[in-house]
């Protein structure tokens, strides 16, 4: 899959390289900071608040991102928070994580609300609030099957019902040391 970053929404008209069925396209509003990718420091995109929110907030807020973006079915991308948006800011997602699927067209938004009620809640435009993480699905065969098995080392089959049988006994967290 190859992603482009754009302000210029003729890059798309214009391109003849482009394929549909493989490439994701995020356009950036004119006067807003186009997102950024570093594979060197993480793995998703930060966003930036395109709508200044000064408020005293006690419910949620929708803020739009200055973006919008064209992915091919099967990819969606994740709308989650930045770690240091809940101190500098004093907000939180509302949704805890937003997906936007394949098929959304309008500009993106972050629905946030404050984190803590007692303080305010102050964003520039421009400001990085959010982060984007482009995903792609799983096939996933809806055929029921009768059996299942696990083929390890090229050479041993084994039973879906004895594998999770000799799967961990814990809950959550556990590793099976003591």
């Amino acid at each position: 899959m190859q992603v482009y970053i754009t302000d210029n929404i003729d890059f798309i008209k214009r391109s003849e390289y482009f394929d549909p069925n493989s490439t994701v396209i995020i356009v950036a509003k004119s006067g807003i900071t186009m997102p950024k990718y570093n594979k060197d420091i993480g793995e998703a995109l930060d966003l930036r608040a395109d709508k200044e929110v000064k408020a005293m907030l006690s419910t949620e807020i929708q803020v739009p991102l200055g973006v919008k973006w064209y992915a091919p079915m099967g990819v969606f991308l994740l709308i989650i928070p930045r770690s240091s948006s809940h101190k500098k800011y004093n907000i939180r997602l509302a949704n805890t994580v937003g997906l936007i699927d394949s098929s959304y067209r309008n500009e993106i938004i972050a629905l946030i609300e404050p984190h803590d009620i007692s303080y305010p809640v102050t964003i520039n435009r421009g400001d990085r609030i959010v982060q984007g993480l482009i995903l792609q699905t799983a096939t996933v065969d809806s055929n029921p099957i009768k059996e299942l098995y696990i083929v390890r080392n090229n050479d041993v089959f084994e039973h879906w019902e004895e594998i999770m049988a000799s799967k961990r006994k814990g809950g959550i967290g556990w590793t099976g040391i003591k």
